[in-house]
């Protein structure tokens, strides 16, 4: 995912939910247990704009390349700009969904706080490694766990209800524009210059978030125009 997101700049964004290690945050199991398939879901895994693949919204990484692929082809009917100031240790954030053409159905907006370049400094955030005696990738002979490992997009916050905020009706129509606006307290272990806020857009089928219709991040105590 960091050479796909390298590779597309502007173009792919990663939120990361860590598991069973002191970065992870509730809206890991509760993400898992909402989403088709990932109550059986290995790890390395990603949902790929949450889009099911055999069953599943979770997909293996010899998988990824393909998925990002097919998104890629498609074109987005919704916008997003985003705002944030940070005051302290608190940020006020405003997020906008504008919408080109019409469209049916129960759509949401979701908002989520991220930290990139979060290091092990001391081996609790040391990186299990799964491919330590596979030649072919990075991760070879880095050991297992990984020490010293730096982790990027870390999700350090679901600052939106796990199915999103809902958007009205009235908005989903060319030229109509939903806007919300959160005050959160930023996590006292965060790296505020590493902190970004990833906003996105989904349609709910059955209760479940999920077919992203458009995605943006920018840093935190920015501002990020339509896009």
């Amino acid at each position: 995912l960091d050479n796909l997101t390298r590779n597309n700049p502007n173009t792919i964004f990663v939120a990361s939910f860590h598991d069973a290690d002191i970065l992870e945050t509730v809206a890991t199991d509760q993400l898992k247990a909402a989403l088709p398939g990932g109550a059986t879901t290995g790890y390395p895994s990603a949902s790929i704009n949450r889009n099911d693949l055999s069953g599943s919204r979770f997909i293996t990484f010899s998988d990824y390349e393909n998925m990002i692929g097919m998104c890629m082809q498609q074109s987005a009917k919704c916008g997003l700009a985003i705002s944030s100031a940070v005051n302290g240790r608190t940020a006020s954030i405003t997020v906008m969904a504008g919408f080109n053409e019409a469209m049916t159905g129960d759509y949401t907006m979701n908002v989520y706080l991220v930290e990139s370049n979060v290091m092990d400094k001391d081996g609790s955030l040391a990186q299990a490694n799964n491919f330590n005696a596979n030649k072919i990738t990075s991760f070879y002979n880095m050991g297992n766990p990984i020490t010293g490992y730096v982790h990027q997009n870390v999700v350090r916050r679901m600052i939106t209800p796990l199915t999103g905020m809902p958007i009205s009706a009235s908005k989903l129509v060319p030229g109509g524009i939903a806007t919300e606006r959160f005050s959160i307290d930023l996590p006292l272990n965060a790296e505020l210059g590493n902190c970004s806020i990833i906003a996105f857009v989904t349609k709910v089928t059955n209760g479940v978030a999920d077919n992203i219709c458009n995605v943006q991040m920018t840093p935190l105590g920015s501002v990020k125009t339509w896009d």
